[in-house]
């Protein structure tokens, strides 16, 4: 996938200015294009949580993926991957948001295979998807 970084001032004004009226409190934002998406993404921090967000060339806001600890989760999501799964650490933990759903995803490698497995926000399994690493 080709990404090229665009620096904020050089992002179109739509564009920042949806970004800045949906989150007016981001702190240290990186904006950037994807030419094969033509989606725009900002990284930022807010309330001391990592941010994403994805807005389309629109610029409508199409997610928001917040990065997670452990200790943010329901113990209703540990339990389950503690009975189901085999694995010391996982690579990525977040809560995903669009206009369609909102769910929690984990993420981590078993053997030779990678998972995502999404939770509602209550901790109740969703779904699992998995790739040969």
């Amino acid at each position: 996938m080709k990404q090229n970084v665009v620096i904020k001032n050089e992002l179109p004004a739509h564009i920042y200015k949806a970004f800045k009226t949906k989150y007016p409190d981001a702190e240290n934002a990186h904006g950037y294009y994807i030419d094969s998406e033509e989606t725009f993404i900002f990284s930022f921090f807010q309330l001391d949580m990592v941010y994403e967000v994805v807005f389309d060339k629109e610029g409508s806001w199409l997610e928001s993926i917040i990065e997670l600890s452990i200790t943010d989760v329901p113990k209703k999501l540990l339990h389950y991957l503690d009975e189901n799964y085999d694995f010391d650490t996982y690579e990525d933990l977040v809560h995903v948001q669009n206009e369609e759903e909102e769910y929690l995803q984990i993420s981590f490698i078993q053997g030779q295979r990678i998972y995502s497995v999404n939770f509602d926000l209550n901790g109740q399994f969703k779904s699992e998807h998995s790739e040969f690493v």
